[in-house]
């Protein structure tokens, strides 16, 4: 039988299960969020962090993790995008897709859910226009969400917006200076943005 007197203590492994995934150490980390889960099964972030760790190695088990944090949490947000995007990776794209809804639906100003289904209506549906509003609501709620930016950015080169795009090239480049692939974006962007003008 778990023990739930210990919350602090099974707070100890769930960070120290942070501080291995940071390192690279999966297996260890992974470890260290069951034992937190053995000390307190009504920790929903525990069976997320667990999700995020098997969400890229074994995704049906990852899904299990997150729809175990639903079921303690019915609200919590995050667990309900992240359960989206694994469902999105398993090819289970609507389903996907209704777990992102879900998440805004909790709460209309998670940016993480507005990018992923932006992300998804980009590549996906070529839902371009959406696709575009998503990114912009993920940006309106978090402005310094530089994938958002970028996305955003390559969304409205492939609508011919070259001018709106390079602005969120700009900002992406001024949150994460180091990206070689928006650098490489910019450039072309306001080569093709001189070309139309002239």
């Amino acid at each position: 039988m778990a023990d739930n007197k210990y919350p602090g203590l099974a707070r100890t492994h769930s960070n120290l299960g942070l501080a291995l995934q940071k390192e690279g150490r999966l297996n260890e980390a992974v470890t260290q969020f069951k034992t937190a889960i053995k000390i307190n099964p009504s920790d929903p972030e525990a069976y997320i962090n667990i999700g995020n760790i098997l969400s890229g190695l074994n995704t049906d088990e990852a899904i299990d993790y997150y729809k175990e944090a639903i079921r303690i949490r019915p609200n919590y947000a995050l667990a309900y995008n992240n359960l989206g995007k694994a469902l999105v990776q398993k090819g289970e794209l609507k389903k996907g897709v209704g777990y992102y809804k879900e998440a805004i639906k909790i709460k209309p100003n998670f940016a993480p859910a507005y990018y992923n289904l932006g992300n998804f209506l980009l590549a996906e549906q070529k839902e371009t226009e959406e696709a575009i509003s998503n990114y912009k609501m993920a940006i309106k709620f978090k402005p310094d969400f530089a994938e958002a930016h970028n996305n955003l950015g390559n969304a409205l080169v492939q609508k011919g917006k070259m001018k709106e795009a390079i602005v969120h090239y700009r900002e992406t480049l001024r949150l994460k200076p180091d990206l070689i692939s928006v650098q490489k974006n910019l450039k072309m962007t306001i080569l093709r943005a001189e070309v139309m003008e002239n």
